[in-house]
């Protein structure tokens, strides 16, 4: 009998702990997988902090919480141009709508793009930070998938 009520009361708690996290899940992204997975990284890492029945409690946590971090970076995806740089090089972002034979098209461009000298130079660090930023998050996932794969097993309180 105490068997389900702890089952029953620890369901409980699970659905308002996930609640959010459900609620607002989707099935057509990765991100929602990634965010799933750090609310549980979260959940976990607090609890095997709090009860600290094994040595090497702190080097466990700190790696779920590293893996934490890793997966905040991959939810916001921020990584081709993190501080803007090219936005403050070379202007907002521009938008020209155009005609011709086959019908309408749509131009991207920046605003302090004057000359086709300057678009070439920026096509050239705009495919850099391109370059950097699919690097960056290529590294996040393999650090986060790697570390999990070495430890996951070990993580428990």
């Amino acid at each position: 009998m105490k068997y389900i009520y702890n089952n029953l009361k620890h369901g409980i708690h699970n659905l308002f702990r996930y609640f959010t996290v459900i609620w607002k899940d989707r099935g057509w992204d990765h991100s929602y997988i990634y965010i799933l997975l750090r609310k549980k990284l979260y959940i976990m890492s607090n609890s095997i902090e709090r009860c600290n029945r094994y040595g090497g409690v702190e080097r466990d946590v700190k790696k779920m919480r590293f893996c934490i971090k890793c997966l905040d970076r991959l939810i916001e995806d921020d990584y081709f141009d993190p501080k803007d740089e090219l936005e403050k090089k070379y202007g907002e972002f521009l938008f020209k709508q155009e005609k011709n034979d086959t019908g309408e098209y749509y131009i991207v461009s920046r605003v302090n793009l004057k000359t086709e000298q300057e678009q070439k130079a920026y096509e050239k660090e705009f495919l850099k930070f391109l370059r950097i930023g699919e690097h960056n998050k290529g590294r996040d996932i393999r650090l986060l998938f790697d570390i999990m794969k070495n430890n996951i097993e070990k993580w428990w309180d």
